[in-house]
């Protein structure tokens, strides 16, 4: 999760940061989710339509996810892979 509150204006220098780090996380096996966007930071993301690449959670799933529900349900639903060495 990436807080957002602080961050009054993004460039586009930031804005590679932030995509830069949604393939990161990716490709790590991870999801970045946005919390606290200003309003300004949300039309910037609509007007370049990253808002359909980076997700922007509201701060009531910010904290259900911190809460570890987030986890148990992502464990559910990742298949189990089994190897076989015969």
């Amino acid at each position: 999760m990436l807080d957002l509150a602080e961050v009054a204006t993004i460039d586009a220098a930031g804005l590679g940061l932030l995509l830069f780090l949604n393939t990161s996380a990716s490709i790590g096996g991870m999801e970045l989710k946005l919390i606290n966007p200003t309003q300004r930071t949300r039309e910037l993301l609509a007007l370049t339509n990253l808002d359909s690449v980076l997700e922007i959670c509201s701060p009531q799933d910010a904290e259900w996810l911190r809460s570890g529900a987030g986890r148990t349900h992502a464990a559910e639903a990742q298949p189990t892979l089994h190897s076989s060495s015969q």
